[in-house]
């Protein structure tokens, strides 16, 4: 067996145990702890997910610690979480908020012919912001708004790839499959 599978599985294991560690502290002493963004644990949560998915798709064998230490990061989250209250599901919102005005602000830049960079990263997060909050809040005007935004998005990489013969729609990354990722194996 290829170690390096596993090898990238036991980073974001690593990764998600982190950010799990960095949020708690955060939310314990925000003033010592310094800036930390909220979405950090349910974004590593859905990185970790998907690699899990594409490992199983792809046939590799994960040893049974693995997924127990996946299970068990999953509910130190969780109790994170309960423990937190409010106040972490409304840090989660306003991230939410933030990155969809950002998302807004970079669709202005491609129609400056400028597509922003970045923007894939901030169109996961987005992704995974909306995933989790759905849990708890009303969010399907916002989800209207950044499925909007995205064939938006779509439209002009069409636009600037006429325009520009050597530039298409992967070298922008802002395809529709790439639109999608950032909710891939989640529940």
């Amino acid at each position: 067996m290829d170690p390096t599978p596993i090898d990238s599985l036991r980073h974001r294991l690593q990764e998600f145990t982190l950010s799990v560690a960095n949020a708690r502290a955060h939310f314990q002493d925000p003033d010592t702890s310094g800036a930390f963004p909220a979405y950090a644990p349910c974004y590593e949560k859905a990185r970790t997910l998907a690699l899990l998915d594409t490992l199983v798709e792809e046939g590799v064998e994960i040893p049974s610690e693995m997924w127990q230490e996946y299970l068990r990061i999953t509910c130190q989250l969780e109790a994170f979480e309960q423990e937190s209250g409010p106040g972490y599901r409304k840090a989660l919102l306003d991230e939410l908020m933030t990155y969809t005005q950002a998302y807004q602000s970079a669709l202005c830049y491609a129609y400056l012919g400028d597509p922003a960079v970045g923007q894939q990263e901030e169109r996961a997060i987005i992704g995974v912001l909306l995933s989790e909050l759905k849990k708890d809040h009303t969010i399907s005007e916002l989800e209207l708004l950044i499925t909007n935004l995205d064939e938006q998005i779509a439209g002009i990489a069409g636009i600037l790839q006429e325009a520009r013969p050597g530039m298409d729609a992967t070298t922008l990354n802002i395809t529709r499959d790439a639109i999608k990722r950032g909710d891939k194996g989640m529940p």
